[in-house]
């Protein structure tokens, strides 16, 4: 749901709030210098721009089948490019990302990579639990093994 309302552009940024007289200011929530739109919010914001940096070499890191792997701004918005190749489980976490940037634009906090991957190893231990009861364990492994 979340994704849907990012694609077809209806959720609430500070131009839409501001139009609906719910915000005082369209400007960015957190540098409050340019117009807050998804595109903004997501992708063009400095913040964001370092956060989603940061990410991408994190996993360029740690995933050695990552080989040079970078984020496009089609990519952070849509879910997916046809020039750059992901599996399901970048595909979540690139998600739960947007996700983390949307709540900390709500709780007027700066997104914060050592936070975001706390937040995303609580997710995967819980996905780790509940293939663990399903007795899906090598399934889930091999997802998200490499």
């Amino acid at each position: 749901w979340f994704q849907t309302r990012v694609i077809h552009r209806i959720l609430g940024t500070n131009i839409v709030l501001k139009h609906m007289n719910l915000v005082q200011n369209e400007n960015c929530s957190f540098f409050n210098v340019n117009r807050e739109n998804i595109q903004h919010l997501f992708w063009r914001c400095d913040i964001t721009r370092n956060f989603w940096n940061k990410l991408s070499r994190l996993i360029n890191d740690k995933c050695y089948n990552a080989f040079n792997f970078r984020l496009t701004e089609i990519l952070v918005l849509f879910g997916f490019d046809e020039n750059v190749t992901i599996d399901n489980v970048i595909a979540l976490i690139l998600l739960l990302a947007k996700q983390y940037i949307y709540k900390c634009k709500l709780e007027k906090q700066i997104p914060n990579l050592v936070v975001f991957i706390r937040k995303l190893g609580y997710r995967y231990k819980m996905e780790e639990y509940i293939a663990r009861i399903n007795c899906t364990y090598n399934e889930f492994s091999a997802q998200w093994q490499p």
